[in-house]
C-alpha cells in the first residue's frame, strides 16, 4: 500500500467519523424534545340563520348534529406540541390555548382554555384518543355560536 492509498483511507475514515459524530450530536436533541402531538383545530360559526354547511366541513357533517342549521368554517390551524408545551389558536374576539400534559395509554391529555375579551370562558382537560376528534362549544359570535373541532394524532 502506497502513501496515496493511506491518505485516501485516512480521509475517508475522517469523513465517516465526522458524519457519525454529527448524527450522534443530533440524537440527544430529539430525545429532549420528546414525542410530538399533532393537534388540528377548526373554528366554526354555527347559526340558526340559513340552512347550509360550508363545503370545507362536509367530511365532518355527521359531527355537526347540534340545534343549528348553518355551519361556516372560519379558520383552521395545525400545531405540533410536545409534552408540557402550549400553543394558541386565534378566533374572532379571542383565543384558545392548548397545552399537552402527556400521553396516557392511547390518549393525549390536553388542557384547553378559551379566552374571549380578556375573560376565561372555559377551562377543561380532555383525554383524546389517537386520531380522534372532539367538538366543543365556544362563545357567541355574530348571529351564532363558535364551535371548535379538535383532533389529535401521535
Amino acid at each position: 500500500m502506497d502513501n496515496k492509498d493511506k491518505k485516501d483511507r485516512m480521509s475517508y475514515s475522517r469523513a465517516v467519523l465526522a458524519a457519525v459524530f454529527f448524527i450522534l450530536m443530533l440524537i440527544p436533541s430529539f430525545a429532549i424534545a420528546g414525542p410530538g402531538i399533532n393537534i388540528n383545530v377548526k373554528s366554526v360559526l354555527a347559526s340558526a340563520n340559513g340552512n347550509s354547511i360550508d363545503p370545507r366541513l362536509k367530511s365532518m357533517a355527521s359531527e355537526l348534529q347540534f340545534r343549528y342549521s348553518s355551519y361556516k368554517l372560519l379558520g383552521e390551524k395545525s400545531l405540533r406540541l410536545s409534552v408540557n408545551n402550549s400553543g394558541s389558536v386565534s378566533f374572532p374576539g379571542g383565543n384558545m390555548n392548548l397545552t399537552v400534559k402527556g400521553i396516557e395509554g392511547n390518549r393525549a391529555v390536553i388542557d384547553i382554555e378559551i379566552i374571549k375579551g380578556g375573560s376565561r370562558m372555559l377551562q377543561t382537560s380532555v383525554k383524546l384518543l389517537n386520531n380522534k376528534k372532539i367538538t366543543i362549544g365556544g362563545p357567541s359570535h355574530k348571529d351564532g355560536t363558535l364551535i371548535f373541532n379538535i383532533s389529535a394524532s401521535f
